[in-house]
């Protein structure tokens, strides 16, 4: 509609220089002696002339500028609505991987339980006056409940590799100060450390079950691995217990980082740098 309006009234503007334009042509060529009808008719026919020809070109320049007024508001409607689109695609993408990192962690805390709560059940029914004595059926049940629990481990270590998070390519080693040489870890290498301490024992049992008594039990303490995991704190500590602590120290920080967004002002749309 403005478009249609600006070319009628340039046209108009035009044509009115064309007739002053032959007005003038006409008064002037008797060569108008001043005071006379000629002079002043060639006198209006410049004044409407100048008018009409400073008046297209103020049109001209107004209809560039609104054009590229509307251009930019276009390139800016487009670059907010990419904007937009790109800020949804990032919401989306961090909904999809805290709620995949928050089920892991979850399921690794389940499966963890499960092993404490073995190694207490394994000393409670261990424990006698003999010193720690344990039946194959005992010793049976609970190598199953752990050979579980050490398949549960080798699938997160299988699966965390392909977790599609940059959040968590590397961490530092949670015990380490700042100022001291940084050492890089995968998510994958604590589940690692914790399957192959759990697998250990589950060889052990491979190796001994044959030797284990029926009726009175062997005492615990003549198989090392199995003994260590149910007496020796340290040795679960090490094996299990600090490995599970930096897994979660290492989901937990991934969940809690913020979300960097880009803002309108960024022309390609990508996270601002930091």
């Amino acid at each position: 509609m403005q478009s249609g309006t600006r070319r009628n009234s340039l046209l108009a503007l035009l044509l009115l220089a064309l007739i002053s334009l032959l007005t003038l042509i006409f008064a002037w060529a008797g060569s108008p002696q001043g005071n006379t009808l000629r002079f002043e008719l060639a006198k209006t026919a410049m004044q409407v002339l100048a008018v009409a020809v400073l008046g297209s070109v103020a049109t001209l320049a107004v209809s560039a500028y609104q054009q590229s007024q509307t251009q930019d508001a276009k390139r800016r409607d487009q670059k907010l609505e990419h904007w937009h689109r790109h800020v949804e695609n990032a919401k989306d993408k961090r909904t999809r991987q805290d709620d995949l990192l928050r089920s892991l962690l979850q399921e690794t805390v389940v499966t963890y339980h499960r092993v404490k709560r073995l190694r207490r059940l394994l000393a409670a029914e261990t424990k006698d006056s003999a010193g720690g004595h344990i039946s194959r059926a005992t010793y049976d049940k609970h190598m199953a409940e752990l050979n579980d629990a050490q398949l549960e481990f080798e699938k997160y270590t299988r699966l965390a590799p392909f977790i599609d998070d940059d959040r968590l390519e590397r961490s530092r080693e949670p015990t380490l100060r700042d100022e001291d040489m940084p050492r890089l870890y995968s998510l994958a290498t604590y589940y690692r450390s914790i399957e192959a301490y759990l697998n250990r024992i589950i060889d052990e049992y491979k190796e001994v079950r044959h030797s284990v008594a029926d009726d009175k039990g062997t005492s615990i303490r003549q198989f090392k691995r199995l003994s260590q995991f149910v007496y020796v704190r340290d040795d679960f500590v090490k094996g299990a217990a600090d490995n599970m602590d930096k897994i979660i120290a290492t989901l937990q920080q991934a969940i809690l980082q913020p979300l960097l967004l880009p803002t309108p002002q960024d022309e390609d749309g990508q996270r601002p740098s930091t």
